[in-house]
């Protein structure tokens, strides 16, 4: 959030999001309060894209309890639209308490900013649809796993007005095929080496992260990589309602 109150400041135009928030180390109505404070700056261009987050060392060095990552997204999430809808708001749940107060400031975007729920099981498509949120989609799945948790998302919310959902995406252009697949394969390993084994469970478990190597040649193809007739063939791929971002 603090990256996308920089970015928004830096443009006038463009839309900024957060993917994602993660609501079971923060204090949900914080990050509404945040949220309503940079819609109003931005007049309305900011997107707050919020998960479940994982089991991670972070739960502990936030002094998160563990049960509140395992089945406390649903009232975290309830709390941040409360925040964000309500003017007076109070708590009492099983993870959060409090009397009634005031929340300020208020958003300008009504009924609330656009949040959008990142998912990757059918639980949390479930928790989004029957709340009328978008999902952001990740970019490990490829389009049939995609079309399947869009296809339980509109029969979860029964007919509900048309949702347009967000894909997260990988694109980079070159002037052949092989430089753009041996600029990703020298590049993202080292990108997204450190991060993924910078992960550590809170539980004491062992994680076992994903192979560098193997998830880059996923991503590539998955995702616009090359030249531009390629990239244009693979965005020109049948329609699924997913709104591709980069």
């Amino acid at each position: 959030i603090v990256l996308a109150g920089y970015l928004l400041g830096a443009t006038q135009r463009v839309t900024v999001g957060t993917a994602v928030s993660v609501l079971s180390t923060p204090a949900p109505h914080r990050v509404g309060c945040a949220t309503a404070l940079l819609d109003q700056l931005s007049h309305g261009r900011f997107q707050l894209g919020v998960g479940r987050g994982g089991p991670w060392i972070d739960l502990t060095v936030f002094g998160t309890e563990w049960d509140r990552y395992q089945d406390g997204f649903a009232e975290s999430l309830d709390l941040l639209l409360a925040a964000l809808t309500q003017p007076r708001l109070a708590a009492r749940g099983t993870h959060f308490h409090f009397p009634e107060v005031g929340i300020v400031p208020r958003p300008l975007t009504q009924p609330h900013p656009h949040v959008i729920v990142a998912a990757t099981t059918v639980p949390t498509v479930e928790l989004a649809a029957r709340r009328g949120l978008p999902l952001l989609l990740g970019m490990h799945a490829d389009d049939g796993e995609q079309a399947t948790l869009i296809g339980h998302y509109d029969r979860v919310a029964g007919g509900a007005r048309p949702i347009r959902h967000i894909a997260a995406a990988l694109a980079y252009v070159a002037d052949s095929q092989h430089e753009a697949m041996a600029t990703m394969r020298s590049t993202l390993p080292r990108w997204l080496g450190p991060g993924l084994r910078g992960y550590r469970r809170a539980d004491g478990r062992p994680y076992h992260p994903r192979a560098c190597d193997r998830y880059t040649e996923l991503l590539c193809r998955l995702h616009p990589i090359g030249i531009p007739e390629y990239c244009r063939e693979i965005l020109r791929r049948p329609p699924s309602a997913l709104e591709s971002t980069t």
